[in-house]
């Protein structure tokens, strides 16, 4: 626990740490298809930033092709994009 919150600290950008946060979850799910365990806004005061910003990012990675969402509902489309943001 403690290893994995000092690393998600030491990420910079938003979009780092919503990388993060996508592959950390669909690791735990096992399965490129989840749904976020956590409120959007639950996870803008954990990142500490904007839920608006928050969501902007999300639908960035969207956009790119890296993800589709669909409210809490996340598919990662390129893993290995996501990984890179890391």
């Amino acid at each position: 626990f403690l290893s994995n919150k000092i690393k998600f600290l030491q990420l910079s950008t938003i979009r780092q740490k919503i990388a993060h946060l996508l592959i950390k979850q669909s690791k735990e799910a096992n399965n490129l298809n989840f749904t976020l365990k956590a409120s959007k806004e639950d996870i803008a005061r954990e990142m500490g930033v904007a839920r608006p910003s928050l969501s902007r990012e999300f639908i960035a990675l969207a956009l790119e092709g890296i993800i589709t969402q669909n409210k809490k509902h996340i598919k990662i489309i390129d893993m290995s994009k996501l990984e890179q943001f890391l």
